[in-house]
């Protein structure tokens, strides 16, 4: 009887061991996953957090991106550059921020990233395989992102404005003119004179 009680209080002890050690590991992980600079710039090296991507004095896109994704492959070739200087034109402060969602980074996807880096978009990579949904996710400690749940797909084109706040998550690229500059209305009425136009400067 008295060996029983002390291989069960054995095991008890062990039990709220392996409990508490495991309940330390998963803080320290969400604390991680909110705050670690966790994507790489993929030219300058740089390491940086969905925060640091952010500007207050412009409006900030985050597209997100698979090398495996076929219409993502077309919108780094050109249609985001395109986007960025449809934009441009129309006096909208953008800052453009890219990032691969890739083990690695092969010889085509630098391909496409310097081909975007040099018509002015911040291109980043993050190396977990499930770091996207992380960061993008209910353990972000970025205002636009907290609680942001939804499941995640790319490409995903994610629209914050100069206060910080989420405008979209479904934010179109121009792979038609008129109908890509109507579509800013929503977001931007000050910069569109009327459909499909841009204003005069």
């Amino acid at each position: 009887m008295l060996r029983t009680t002390n291989t069960n209080m054995k095991f008890t002890i062990i039990s709220v061991f392996i409990f508490v050690l495991l309940l330390s590991c998963t803080s320290k992980n969400d604390s991680d996953s909110s705050n670690d600079k966790g994507f790489s710039h993929i030219i300058t090296k740089e390491k940086k957090s969905l925060k640091d991507m952010y500007s207050d004095s412009a409006y900030t896109v985050y597209y997100c991106w698979a090398d495996w994704c076929g219409p993502c492959i077309s919108s780094m070739k050109s249609t985001l550059a395109k986007t960025k200087a449809t934009t441009d034109s129309l006096g909208i402060p953008i800052r453009y921020n890219t990032i691969l969602y890739s083990m690695k980074v092969s010889e085509s996807d630098l391909k496409l990233t310097q081909n975007a880096y040099a018509q002015g978009i911040e291109v980043y990579h993050s190396f977990s395989p499930n770091a996207l949904t992380q960061k993008l996710g209910i353990n972000s400690d970025f205002k636009p992102f907290k609680g942001f749940e939804k499941a995640f797909s790319v490409p995903r084109i994610i629209l914050v404005n100069k206060e910080g706040k989420l405008l979209t998550d479904k934010f179109l690229l121009n792979y038609n003119q008129d109908f890509f500059i109507n579509s800013l209305k929503s977001y931007f009425p000050e910069h569109i004179k009327e459909e499909g136009s841009i204003p005069e400067k």
